[in-house]
């Protein structure tokens, strides 16, 4: 499988495994969780490989217009 590949629920990023639906990453042995707006950050990043996005476009991702957090 390729690098940043996915694979059922799962996306291979080097020697780690992020799982979609349990928010969480794996490397190895090591189990990492991540709160709803860590894991909103690291799915805007992963959706976006190799590109530049500015401060606007990750707040709006995270915040709606009023700077509420967006519910999941």
């Amino acid at each position: 499988m390729r690098q940043g590949q996915i694979e059922g629920e799962w996306i291979d990023l080097g020697m780690w495994r992020f799982h979609l639906g349990e928010m969480c990453g794996v490397k190895g042995e090591e189990r990492v969780t991540f709160t709803k707006n860590e894991w909103k950050l690291l799915r805007l990043f992963l959706d976006h490989p190799k590109q530049i996005l500015s401060k606007t476009q990750i707040l709006e991702q995270v915040f709606d217009v009023d700077g509420e957090l967006f519910l999941l």
